[in-house]
């Protein structure tokens, strides 16, 4: 009897318990947020005062059938932009322009412009490290010039500019010409107040190039890589991923080599004599040798190998060098991570010269070793 009870009275007494989302919103009310620029407005801005640009742009998934338009009558994307004093006020402005609930839960990749990097982004990244919707792995990028710029662009193949440069992100990171940096890498960075490199992407009409990075120091750019500085600033911290090496044939040859990375590895050494800080940093790596045009060398000679071997370590090591000093002298701003590696493995010594190691790191000697290894012969010519 009891059981029978129960049997009659569960179904009712689950009727209060299961009644599903309170605050759930329905599909057809969202609206998928891909990608997102952030820039200031400077005419309208009083001193003291920042006034922050903000456009997403967001999609029409029924105007899509396998990433091409399908309606002509219908653009399958949309780029909206409003004005606050913060973003997170911006974020919230978004619901009065738009007649669906922004949904950022997607959002690709946030494209930060030139003057706002300049005055500084920690503060227009804060809210949207702590949006419940965005994830930390989204992509930032600065631009050269106008964040919005990017969006705006209509490349030939995808008709989503977010969805075409986030691929366009991950399909050339292997090429190491510039950072590979997301919201979380941000976050991190923010808080143990270190210096940084972000990827730089520069808008044209029908493209935009991944290429170089900007560096920033307390938050704020100071300056512009170039792809190959960014490159060897790889080598420099263990970021190389692969890629291709390409040099010129020894003096009076004609040609080039080309050397394909399998292995790359660095260890930074900090050198401690008595008040004395120096840098060792020593670089392996292990490839292909995927052409040789070069008259005077043979491919397949050992003497041949070896002399390659030591135009490629004498390109590595030369440009490691080259870009380490220029960041000393121009910029004097450690994005080689020497100040971490100095607090890990010496922490007596950094606790004496961390307030003054943005005066000493200008002038801190660095010694560079490499060890180049053609492991294997690609095609020859």
């Amino acid at each position: 009897m009891f059981l029978f009870k129960w049997i009659i009275w569960l179904p009712v007494l689950l009727l209060f318990i299961l009644q599903g989302c309170w605050d759930r919103i329905e599909v057809e009310d969202r609206i998928l947020v891909l990608g997102m620029a952030i820039d200031t407005v400077p005419d309208e801005q009083e001193e003291g005062e920042r006034k922050y640009s903000v456009t997403i742009q967001v999609i029409e998934p029924s105007t899509l059938v396998g990433g091409v338009a399908t309606q002509a009558s219908k653009e399958p994307i949309w780029n909206v932009t409003t004005t606050s004093e913060s973003v997170r006020e911006a974020l919230k402005q978004f619901q009065t322009r738009i007649y669906r609930i922004p949904y950022y839960e997607h959002l690709k990749v946030i494209v930060i412009g030139e003057d706002l990097a300049r005055e500084g982004i920690e503060e227009a990244l804060i809210p949207l490290l702590r949006h419940s919707e965005i994830r930390l792995k989204t992509k930032v990028m600065i631009a050269e010039g106008r964040g919005r710029n990017v969006l705006q662009i209509k490349p030939m193949l995808e008709p989503v500019s977010a969805i075409y440069i986030s691929r366009l992100s991950e399909e050339a990171r292997f090429s190491a010409r510039f950072p590979d940096i997301d919201l979380g890498m941000l976050s991190h960075m923010f808080h143990a107040k270190s210096n940084m490199l972000i990827p730089r992407v520069r808008a044209a009409h029908r493209e935009a190039k991944l290429a170089g990075g900007a560096i920033m120091k307390k938050g704020k750019w100071i300056g512009w890589m170039g792809e190959a500085e960014v490159a060897f600033h790889h080598w420099v911290v263990g970021e190389i991923r692969g890629g291709e090496i390409v040099v010129e044939c020894p003096e009076g040859d004609e040609g080039h080599i080309a050397y394909e990375v399998d292995i790359a590895k660095s260890i930074i050494k900090p050198m401690v004599n008595s008040e004395n800080i120096s840098f060792r940093i020593k670089v392996e790596t292990e490839g292909v040798l995927m052409e040789n045009t070069c008259k005077n060398l043979e491919t397949l000679d050992a003497k041949s190998i070896e002399k390659m071997e030591a135009l490629l370590r004498d390109h590595l090591k030369q440009g490691i060098t080259r870009t380490i000093k220029k960041v000393q002298t121009e910029y004097k701003t450690d994005i080689f991570e020497f100040a971490e590696t100095l607090s890990k493995r010496e922490p007596k010594v950094w606790k004496k010269v961390e307030k003054r190691w943005i005066d000493l790191f200008p002038t801190v000697p660095v010694e560079v070793d490499v060890k180049v290894l053609i492991r294997r012969v690609g095609a020859t010519t």
